[in-house]
């Protein structure tokens, strides 16, 4: 089920408009006279309408937050409680530091528990536990850990964290021979509605695949699609998608296949099998033309226009098994405010659920402005 298709819903109207014509016709009608806009009752029925807008503003929050596709922040968290529910809580990335001495020593250095290195004292990480660097060793080899978490922490190239910023005698420089990753932030309400939408299914083992869909979300909130597949009877293939349609690391495979495995969640008769989705290349490349009627600045539909191919492209990457369609491309461009597009690449490729599109090339060319009569 897709929450962002239902109908909109409100238990108290908040129409300031309404509530004041309200007490209006109301007065009207029991005192049998007709009210002024200055007569001095007009200004009690303004205090008191702006205090039902309020009232009915708590009452209208109050309702939705009983109904999962409104229920928001603490509120969603307590509606998830009836499936034993909990939202997902940052977690810190981590990154392998090398601690390298100026001098070999002839005794242990110890290396505390908290001393912090950084690439540009925006984020820092830290070492988790004391460590000694034994008499006779060079360096220390310690897998550090952010001070907090969030996704801010990932993708330090290796080489870029070079900054001591708690100095130890006798360290000369430190160095990280690894990118930072596993930095993930909270669960947002998007992710933690579409969780307990999905948990009922937790509760089965049949094997369904909104059940393995489930665990899988459970794995890691990077998680934005998961489809199950089985080449062969008793063989099933989960195929995970990440955030902004990244593909899973080698270690985020490994904790989707340990969520799933257990033999409460598995069905006993199941081969559990975690594997990344293959990226279907493609290419964009189009001409569109503005008419010369518009009555939009011709610069403010170009940036419409980019931005309706970026959406596109976004669109394909973070959905396993999305058509790359040319003709949907083609209706976003002409809804962006294009009077003609032509389209060169790509062509309609049908994907699999094992497949998401990867764009690899795009070229826009503008050919100007068409009389249209």
């Amino acid at each position: 089920m897709n929450l962002n298709n239902l109908k909109p819903i409100t238990f108290a109207d908040k129409d300031p408009q309404k509530i004041l014509d309200g007490f209006v016709r109301r007065y009207e009608k029991e005192s049998n006279r007709t009210l002024a806009k200055a007569d001095p009752l007009m200004t009690l029925f303004n205090v008191l309408t702006a205090q039902f807008v309020g009232l009915r503003a708590t009452i209208d929050f109050t309702g939705k937050q009983n109904l999962l596709p409104y229920a928001q922040d603490e509120y969603l968290d307590a509606f998830a409680t009836d499936f034993d529910l909990e939202r997902k809580k940052a977690v810190k990335a981590r990154v392998t530091m090398v601690f390298t001495l100026s001098q070999v020593l002839g005794y242990d250095l110890t290396i505390e528990a908290g001393t912090r290195v950084t690439a540009d004292s925006k984020v820092f990480f830290e070492v988790p536990e004391t460590v000694s660097v034994k008499a006779g060793q060079e360096s220390a080899t310690i897998i550090c850990i952010a001070t907090v978490g969030g996704d801010a922490g990932n993708n330090y190239a290796a080489g870029q964290i070079v900054n001591l910023v708690d100095p130890i005698a006798y360290v000369g420089g430190v160095v990280n021979i690894d990118a930072s990753t596993g930095g993930d932030d909270k669960e947002s309400d998007e992710l933690f509605q579409a969780r307990r939408l999905a948990a009922p299914d937790k509760l089965s083992t049949a094997g369904p695949d909104n059940a393995y869909k489930y665990w899988a979300r459970e794995a890691s909130t990077a998680v934005i699609d998961i489809e199950p597949y089985s080449p062969s009877p008793g063989i099933v293939q989960l195929v995970p998608l990440m955030t902004d349609g990244r593909l899973p690391t080698p270690a985020e495979l490994a904790l989707v296949l340990e969520t799933c495995n257990p033999e409460d969640r598995r069905p006993l008769t199941d081969k559990l099998e975690v594997i990344a989705p293959k990226q279907i290349d493609y290419r964009i490349e189009l001409s569109y033309w503005i008419s010369s009627k518009t009555d939009v600045e011709v610069s403010q539909i170009q940036a419409a226009i980019a931005q309706a191919v970026a959406n596109f492209i976004y669109s394909v990457k973070t959905k396993l098994g999305r058509a790359i369609n040319p003709s949907r491309l083609e209706a976003m461009i002409m809804a962006a405010g294009a009077r003609r597009v032509v389209i060169t690449a790509p062509t309609q490729t049908e994907l699999t659920c094992l497949q998401v599109g990867n764009n690899t090339e795009l070229v826009i060319n503008y050919g100007g402005i068409e009389k249209d009569y």
